[in-house]
């Protein structure tokens, strides 16, 4: 369920589904456990029903600070369930931003060392794993990115293509994987990272959520790249590089690094 910087509900109509991506809503788990959609009716004797909810859909409009919800569900008795609700609404548990940027940025990645890992075919990604780094040789920024590109060889190099955000929970060839930051601090995704510590951590950083990247692949070794993200706080960063990527077969490796630490005096690259 998307939101806004201000940590408000996007307004929309939600639809029960199983693929767990922004703008549904996830139906009960076949070993009811808390989790997933269901319903809850009280009768005058304080007894207690249930009703587990397999399709339909939730529509969230807004007025002012107004919520008004509307459900039309489908139990898996196939009974048909409708409710309404008018009034505030607050979610508890959602994380606050996490960039740091409070207004757009231009990267500076003039001098930037390009390097690439070539990951390697993943079944449930349907496609290529491919790793990108833009880091400071003597340049003030870094930029990090995760794409899914259609099959391929390692020799072949990155394919040319604009990769648009992840669809799902995971990127399919043709998207890049969106910005994340994990409980142990650490930044996964696509992301731009900057104002580096003396050790190399990031102080500064953005998620990419919104936006393209470009990635031209010129065949001799050399690539133009250039992106434009929206951040989780409504903030546009941009940035372009052209030079030679330096490429790294990790295919066949046991882990290769997909994050960065942003703890103070600890940089470290670890595979989740």
């Amino acid at each position: 369920m998307p939101y806004d910087r201000n940590r408000d509900v996007t307004p929309g109509t939600y639809t029960i589904s199983t693929l767990r991506e922004a703008g549904t809503i996830c139906p009960i788990e076949e070993n009811f456990d808390g989790n997933g959609t269901y319903l809850l009716y009280y009768d005058e004797e304080g007894k207690t029903s249930y009703g587990f909810v397999k399709e339909g859909t939730m529509t969230i409009t807004k007025e002012n600070d107004i919520y008004t919800v509307v459900c039309d569900f489908i139990t898996v008795e196939g009974y048909k369930v409708v409710c309404r609700y008018t009034g505030a609404m607050k979610i508890a548990g959602l994380p606050g931003p996490f960039s740091t940027l409070t207004e757009d940025y231009t990267l500076n990645l003039e001098g930037a060392v390009g390097t690439s890992t070539y990951l390697g075919y993943f079944y449930f990604l349907e496609g290529d794993d491919w790793l990108v780094k833009l880091m400071p040789g003597n340049c003030p920024d870094g930029f990090l990115a995760e794409i899914v590109t259609d099959p391929g060889k390692f020799e072949d190099g990155i394919p040319s293509g604009t990769y648009k955000p992840a669809s799902g929970s995971y990127p399919k060839p043709g998207e890049y994987s969106i910005g994340r930051m994990n409980n142990s601090l650490t930044l996964d995704g696509t992301v731009y990272v900057g104002n580096f510590t003396e050790e190399g951590t990031p102080r500064s950083y953005a998620l990419a959520i919104t936006g393209d990247l470009v990635i031209v692949n010129k065949g001799d070794g050399t690539y133009d790249i250039s992106f434009k993200f929206g951040d989780d706080s409504e903030n546009t960063w941009n940035g372009s590089w052209s030079g030679k990527m330096e490429m790294s077969d990790g295919s066949y490796a046991d882990s290769q690094p997909t994050s960065m630490t942003i703890i103070p005096d600890v940089r470290e690259f670890v595979r989740p």
